[in-house]
């Protein structure tokens, strides 16, 4: 399959499916309008998702507010670590987010074993790698001037509530901090049981460097997550046996090898350890399925698992859901197992209980890491900051320090802590819940899509389609007469009527052009079905109805046709099917655009 980005991207402006945001003044970069094809797209979009994850997974949906306050993110850790790495030329000052350039100038490269290796790891380089690429391999920027130190720089976009400077807040990064700070009370609605699943659709915001690539890299855009809540050491999936035949691409690399894909059953996938436990697994699996539903293809989707540098500390597995397109591999979806974290951060910062809790009838023996302190050695290290630290370590999830330790021996904030393994009875048990996160990014799966759906006319190269699956078109249907009379007029106004008690999505073409050129310009934002009202329908009371993709016709009557498209829509009926009841309609004039 070969991407047509330039023809893609050219229909999706030209048609309104998008537009730069503030055009008229020189657009601003980054920043995107939706138009009146780009919404609906985006909208069945969002409404399938809601009815696939939340309605169909029985999930809690929150809306919260975009404006953030300091607080919540300074304790997830957005304040201090939601940062790329910048890099600026010395003599215009430009700069340049580092990863990109170094993937930019290395591509020029002849490719080498090492070269592979750098590019395949550029996303985990701290300050002090990155510095040393760019001077071992004498890296310049794109004017050929040399290079400056590289830097963080954080992506918030921050801003002040009210007239007081101290207020300070941000647009939020991501939908999830707003799940995890209600979390006590979506706990107490589900009758204070684990597992259960929250989710958000919304807006959200990033400052980045240098956007490019039009939605794939944007400064606002939609997302929707879910926060599926567990015991830390209860992750089986109750409905996992659904998908653990599925076969999927998984990208992956064993110790420090070259990642590589095989495809592979979930359930396999799960058993061997290569991903982390069924939970994962299920979402990985739903994941798939929801992309091939709304049109990606099979072919070009895999997942592809984080390398340990490049994981956060505290997650225990994260798959990306990368889409193939005309720039490569694109990551869509982030699917974590982000541990105990999130909720122990928001705990111990707003000293509020976040705990979900097991009641036992009888008394439960269970093993736990107990830290040995030296309070007085590491008074004389941390003076003030003593107590701030023992809450901390003594907070610690279970999962974290089994997966840090070595020797039993734990570096914490770079102070070495020796645990042992210690038993206690109890009856009720509290415990901090883990997080499976499933992470959408609209734009770039839409973007994705259009590439995946769109191509030319075997006859003409130059007459574009959009195959889009019927519930991800924008509209379903166009409606046209050959000629403006009244008595047609009031076929029309009938039909329109009963269209919209079907609840289809319509629209009617009143341009004066030929019929074949219509039908050219319809397909291009991929309208299923154009229906064309002539004037033999006043005596037969038939329309035709053509098909997109195959351009083949039919000739029904006009009270039939609301049910037939609602139906075909909805997959209850096949074209082939109809084709075959009403026989096929020829009309030459398609033909002559």
């Amino acid at each position: 399959m070969e991407f047509e980005q330039e023809k893609v991207e050219r229909l999706l402006k030209k048609n309104f499916f998008i537009s730069p945001s503030a055009h008229i003044y020189g657009g601003v970069s980054g920043l995107y309008d939706y138009g009146p094809y780009g919404c609906p797209l985006k909208n069945n979009f969002i409404n399938f998702w809601r009815k696939f994850f939340i309605i169909e997974e029985m999930m809690y949906e929150v809306d919260t507010t975009i404006l953030t306050p300091y607080e919540v993110l300074k304790a997830s850790g957005h304040v201090d670590k939601f940062c790329d790495l910048l890099v600026f030329d010395k003599v215009t000052g430009e700069f340049y987010r580092a990863d990109h350039l170094l993937k930019q100038e290395f591509s020029k490269m002849e490719e080498t074993d090492q070269i592979k290796r750098i590019i395949d790891n550029l996303d985990c380089l701290n300050i002090k790698e990155c510095d040393e690429i760019i001077k071992a391999y004498e890296i310049k920027s794109p004017n050929n001037n040399e290079l400056g130190n590289t830097t963080y720089f954080n992506l918030m976009f921050s801003t002040f509530i009210g007239p007081k400077t101290q207020n300070m807040a941000f647009l939020r990064p991501e939908t999830a901090q707003g799940q995890f700070i209600n979390f006590k009370k979506l706990y107490e609605l589900n009758n204070s049981k684990l597992p259960f699943a929250s989710a958000s659709i919304g807006k959200v915001f990033r400052n980045e460097i240098s956007p490019r690539s039009g939605l794939l890299r944007v400064r606002e855009f939609e997302q929707a997550e879910i926060e599926y809540f567990v015991h830390p050491k209860e992750k089986d999936h109750p409905k996992f046996q659904t998908i653990s035949d599925l076969k999927i691409n998984l990208h992956f690399s064993k110790e420090n090898e070259i990642q590589k894909t095989e495809k592979m059953s979930i359930g396999d996938a799960v058993k061997n350890k290569i991903i982390n436990n069924q939970s994962l697994g299920y979402f990985i699996g739903r994941t798939k399925i929801f992309l091939e539903k709304i049109g990606i293809n099979e072919e070009y989707l895999r997942f592809r698992q984080h390398k340990k540098d490049e994981m956060a500390h505290y997650a225990c597995d994260c798959w990306d859901a990368e889409i193939y397109c005309s720039y490569g591999w694109i990551e869509c979806v982030g699917i974590a197992d982000r541990s105990c974290y999130d909720l122990t951060q928001h705990q111990m910062a707003s000293k509020t209980n976040l705990n979900a809790h097991i009641q036992y009838s009888e008394p439960k023996s269970v093993e736990f890491w107990k830290p040995e302190i030296d309070k007085k050695a590491i008074a004389s290290i941390l003076k003030e900051k003593t107590g701030d630290f023992l809450k901390e370590l003594n907070n610690l999830p279970e999962e974290f320090i089994s997966k840090n330790l070595k020797n039993n021996i734990l570096t914490f904030q770079n102070i070495e802590i020796k645990f042992i393994r210690n038993k206690k009875n109890i009856y009720v048990e509290e415990f901090v819940p883990g997080v499976i996160e499933p992470s959408f990014g609209i734009g770039r799966i839409i973007y994705c899509l259009c590439e995946h759906s769109f191509y030319t006319r075997k006859e003409d190269e130059e007459r574009g389609v959009m195959k889009f699956v019927p519930r991800m078109a924008p509209l379903k249907v166009v409606i046209t007469l050959l000629k403006q009379t009244p008595s047609l007029q009031l076929l029309l106004t009938n039909l329109k009527e009963e269209m919209s008690k079907n609840d289809i999505s319509f629209s009617i073409n009143t341009r004066n052009v030929t019929i074949g050129r219509k039908y050219a310009s319809n397909d291009e934002i991929g309208v299923l079905f154009f229906i064309t009202i002539d004037l033999q329908s006043m005596s037969d009371k038939k329309a035709t109805i053509r098909e997109r993709d195959t351009m083949e016709q039919i000739r029904v009557p006009l009270e039939k046709i609301p049910i037939l498209i609602q139906q075909l829509c909805n997959n209850n009926v096949k074209w082939e099917n109809l084709k075959n009841e009403y026989g096929l309609f020829v009309f030459k004039e398609e033909q002559n655009i």
